[in-house]
């Protein structure tokens, strides 16, 4: 399974001379969508038998896939048409609403049902979101059917056969890191918990968006200085991602509530949850400020 995202590069410095900055663009961008497009390819099939990993991990190379695009658009231009970056968008959100099924069931419930007898009281919630998240496969493996992932794929493929632009990597580089690090910083602000969970969800997409482009410049920078702020971002779009993950937790115990799920587990569940955002959300704030303070490895 193919899952790396690594350029070429050497290992000195804030950008390299203009003669040595990395690939070509074109060549960048081709390395980009042969990795992730494997990666689909990889794990779509564990969709069809109802492998949660093949839900995610394809989400995942078409969440990525998406990202070079835009972020490569300028110098792309029509050769990857807009029709087929929709159709990338649409078929990643397919996959979405089941992932959050997944999520519940699998990570969010078991963190906060500690022993038998919370486990018992939410009994007949776990089994209607069992039943909600079968549903919720059932769409996606239609939506992707009728979307036809596979063709995109490969139409995205031929498009990036055929994209030419000489230019090394590094010409652009520092520019879109800049955007996505200002777009950062304008979303979440002092505190990405302080505005409630749509605000939270708004920074964690603009700190993944910005992760994937500090992936996708992997070797234009000092390799040390470019892994320690990687690995800054990941640990904390890990934390922000388990705070969304209980935001949707709220969203999917609603519902529930909707299908007249028992009262009483919805509360237990509620109840803990609530307390588990607010724990979580005191986790995000250190690091979220000691990146705002941060100064960037490519200035």
């Amino acid at each position: 399974m193919r899952t790396t995202n690594h350029l070429d590069g050497g290992t000195h410095g804030a950008p390299r001379s203009k003669s040595r900055m990395g690939p070509r663009i074109a060549t960048a961008f081709r390395r980009i969508v042969r990795t992730n497009v494997a990666r689909a390819r990889d794990h779509m099939p564990d969709i069809a038998t109802d492998d949660p990993e093949g839900v995610h991990q394809t989400r995942v190379a078409l969440r990525r896939l998406r990202s070079a695009v835009v972020l490569f658009r300028p110098s792309l231009g029509k050769t990857v048409p807009k029709p087929l970056e929709t159709r990338l968008k649409t078929a990643a959100q397919a996959l979405g609403t089941a992932r959050d099924w997944d999520v519940f069931l699998q990570e969010t419930l078991p963190s906060l049902l500690r022993d038998d007898d919370d486990r018992a009281t939410a009994a007949p919630l776990l089994a209607l979101a069992e039943t909600t998240r079968k549903r919720a496969r059932a769409a996606a493996k239609r939506a992707l059917a009728n979307k036809g992932l596979t063709g995109s794929l490969v139409q995205l493929e031929r498009a990036s056969g055929e994209f030419e632009d000489s230019s090394p990597l590094g010409d652009q580089a520092s520019d879109w890191l800049d955007r996505r690090w200002k777009t950062l910083r304008k979303r979440g602000g002092k505190d990405p918990t302080a505005h409630g969970a749509a605000a939270l969800h708004d920074a964690r997409i603009a700190l993944k968006k910005l992760r994937y482009a500090v992936e996708f410049t992997d070797g234009l920078y000092d390799r040390d200085a470019h892994a320690a702020f990687l690995l800054r971002l990941t640990e904390l779009q890990k934390s922000m991602g388990g705070l969304n993950d209980l935001a949707v937790a709220l969203e999917l115990l609603e519902k529930l509530r909707a299908a007249d799920v028992d009262e009483a587990a919805a509360k237990l569940v509620e109840k803990r949850i609530n307390r588990a955002y607010r724990d979580g959300a005191r986790e995000v704030r250190k690091p979220w400020r000691a990146l705002m303070r941060s100064e960037p490895h490519w200035r």
